[in-house]
């Protein structure tokens, strides 16, 4: 993860900072004090101040799978399920010949 204290010289940019959350991608960085969006690799650090990482969970989609490891053509694909909602939709009874 990202460090929690770091020291940077006043008039410079923090640099990159490398950070992960299980399932999540970073989409940015807020200024804690303001609220508004801080670019690590560009905004001038003038004060002690506290960033935040913004994140945002990874979606996926779930395919259903006819025997044989074919997609089912019954069954819609189900996309943008968010990581760790576990919210899918009951696809029901396949019908047809597979």
């Amino acid at each position: 993860g990202a460090p929690t204290s770091l020291t940077v010289n006043e008039g410079q940019p923090i640099g990159t900072l490398t950070t992960s959350k299980e399932g999540h991608h970073l989409t940015g960085w807020t200024d804690t004090a303001t609220g508004n969006p801080w670019n690590t690799m560009r905004d001038p650090v003038l004060a002690p101040m506290t960033i935040k990482a913004k994140w945002e969970a990874d979606q996926y989609t779930v395919r259903f799978l006819a025997p044989g490891l074919t997609p089912n053509p019954t069954i819609t694909d189900q996309t943008g399920i968010s990581y760790g909602t576990g919210l899918i939709t009951d696809p029901g009874t396949p019908t047809g010949t597979f």
